[in-house]
């Protein structure tokens, strides 16, 4: 055999295929003709290690050769890794929201899910991000830009037979200043969108044939878009950094203010005078005595509260200020004076939490267990966001319809109970 090699049993012969058709199959950008021999030892290896499977083993399998392509690659499609047909379209798009807020905080995403008649989809914009989109022209590869003359020439932008290099470049900052369509996305953001799609599709099933089967999908997906309102904002992620011991104790609560937010940074207009200024605005909500406080920072640095704005004003941009060490500034040196040291802060004991474990039956096979998990604490808002997080983790999803969190396995050695 050319592609299978050392088999050592029946569940390594599905192994190495499942290895196989995923690096060359055509979806995955294989040959065809590689992928079609493929399956042929694949054919000719099944039955022979499923007979020797069968002989000692305590229940014999039924499987075939197709049945076992479905779970892997199948004729034109794939299932992903991650795909659970109890799982519903809403709890997916919640899966990748999830998803999202923990791996890029510093992005703003729009997550949508649709129902038609017979099919679901699921629908992703970016909306913010920390940098720009697109690569400038002195970072464009010679691939770009072999691609770029293709897309002007079919656009009847640039029909020169023979030219030099500044023409080109002439007729590519045109075409950028007309449209979108002729940039390239830099290599962080192709980086964010190609892992985006890569979390999405692993929870999807599509076996579509437009000629037999167009519906045979658990949900439409198209690709995480740019959106037509994206803007870039600029934000300070949290950084919980030690407090140094030669600072005072006032040093030390005016940094946990600072650090322990998260800011919206966005380039704004004044009204007034149309001149330029920065709006910060916190993304966690406050009570009254973090308001207090983090207003009080503000000022210190130069920045007034809007309520036409709905934050701090600032007349540059604050984002040094805000990710500086404050206790080199003399505005937070004065501020620090005025003010009366604290009490020593009490660390927060995270709270425990306790589960009740249920085996249930599929309300969608009856034939397969899974598991309810309820907290029996009663948290608050931000507590249960917690938890949801954690549980999603290791595969856990939260049902509505179940009250609890489902899982395809029995957790009770990954809680904490």
């Amino acid at each position: 055999m050319k592609h299978f090699k050392d088999i050592k049993s029946f569940e390594d012969l599905k192994n190495q295929f499942k290895a196989l058709a995923r690096k060359n199959h055509p979806d995955a950008g294989g040959d065809p003709e590689v992928m079609k021999a493929i399956n042929g030892e694949y054919d000719q290896l099944f039955p022979i290690w499923k007979y020797k499977y069968n002989v000692t083993a305590p229940e014999p399998t039924k499987e075939t050769a197709d049945s076992t392509r479905s779970e892997f690659y199948t004729a034109y499609g794939w299932k992903g890794s991650k795909h659970d047909w109890s799982r519903s379209t809403k709890e997916v798009a919640s899966l990748i929201r999830t998803y999202v807020k923990e791996i890029y905080p510093t992005y703003k995403f729009s997550i949508r899910y649709s129902h038609a008649s017979m099919c679901s989809e699921i629908h992703i914009e970016l909306k913010e991000a920390p940098h720009g989109l697109y690569k400038n022209y002195d970072e464009l590869t010679k691939d770009d830009i072999n691609n770029i003359h293709r897309q002007l020439r079919a656009n009847h932008l640039f029909n020169k037979d023979s030219w030099f290099d500044h023409e080109l470049k002439t007729a590519i900052l045109e075409a950028w200043d007309k449209s979108d369509f002729y940039k390239v996305y830099n290599d962080g953001t192709s980086a964010v969108i190609e892992d985006v799609n890569r979390e999405v599709n692993s929870y999807n099933y599509n076996d579509c044939d437009a000629m037999t089967d167009y519906f045979h999908v658990d949900f439409y997906y198209f690709g995480c878009k740019v959106s037509s309102d994206f803007k870039v904002v600029e934000k300070t992620a949290r950084i919980n950094n030690a407090s140094s011991q030669t600072k005072t104790e006032a040093c030390k609560e005016i940094e946990s203010i600072d650090n322990n937010c998260t800011y919206d940074i966005a380039e704004d207009t004044d009204t007034r005078d149309n001149s330029k200024i920065w709006v910060v605005k916190v993304v966690e909500k406050l009570d009254r005595e973090e308001y207090i406080k983090v207003n009080q920072y503000m000022k210190s640095i130069g920045g007034y509260y809007s309520r036409f704005k709905h934050g701090f004003i600032f007349k540059s941009n604050p984002i040094e200020l805000l990710n500086s060490d404050l206790s080199s500034k003399p505005e937070a040196e004065e501020y620090i004076r005025t003010e009366t040291p604290p009490e020593e802060p009490k660390e927060k004991v995270k709270p425990i939490i306790e589960y009740d474990i249920m085996e249930d039956k599929s309300p969608f096979d009856n034939k397969k267990v899974i598991y309810i998990v309820k907290v029996k604490n009663e948290l608050s808002k931000q507590e249960f966001a917690e938890v949801k997080r954690e549980l999603a983790k290791i595969q856990g999803y939260h049902s509505s319809l179940k009250d609890g969190f489902i899982f395809k396995y029995d957790p009770t050695e990954k809680l904490i109970v």
